[in-house]
């Protein structure tokens, strides 16, 4: 995968992928994920667990499920510094 697309649609598409990711930027917002950093964090680990996932299993099934673990087993010791820094902001600052 090269490739990560932002789009912004009036639909309840949260993302998919076709040669590349694409995220719905105003679904995000619309279920007020942008409101909290953490919540934010959350739920774009979340999402690019699941669509990289789509690359090892187009449907979901056992495979696409141990795929979306392993992507998130790989995100998550990253976690804590990302979630020190709310919004790119140096730590303590918001």
């Amino acid at each position: 995968m090269e490739r990560v697309h932002i789009f912004e649609e009036d639909t309840q598409t949260v993302a998919f992928n076709g040669g590349a990711l694409f995220f719905n930027l105003r679904y995000f917002v619309t279920e007020s994920h942008a409101d909290c950093w953490e919540e934010a964090v959350s739920f774009w680990t979340i999402s690019f667990a699941h669509e990289l996932a789509h690359f090892e299993s187009l449907v979901h099934d056992r495979q696409h499920g141990r795929a979306m673990e392993n992507a998130q087993r790989a995100m998550l010791p990253g976690l804590p510094q990302v979630l020190a820094r709310p919004w790119g902001c140096p730590p303590g600052k918001r």
